[in-house]
């Protein structure tokens, strides 16, 4: 079960509850792995949509996104 916060309809930073995450392209090809990275990609790239909102609302750039559970474990998702 895919539990993404884009699956569900993400709310940050754009309050809209019908967003919805999509997998495009998929082949009889594609892996497991393949739509795996997919769901981290959209998980990095909402963050770094939500990133300029959330250093102009506290007033300072971060210097640092810590992040926890078992995708912090995986090589590729800490690039």
């Amino acid at each position: 079960m895919l539990s993404s916060p884009l699956a569900y309809g993400e709310r940050s930073p754009v309050e809209d509850c019908h967003i919805r995450a999509s997998l495009f392209n998929l082949s009889l090809e594609n892996t497991r792995a393949d739509i795996l990275r997919a769901v981290f990609e959209g998980v990095a790239f909402n963050t770094k949509w939500l990133l300029d909102p959330v250093e102009k609302f506290m007033g300072r750039p971060f210097q640092h996104i810590n992040f926890i559970g078992g995708g912090a474990n995986s090589d590729v998702w800490s690039q």
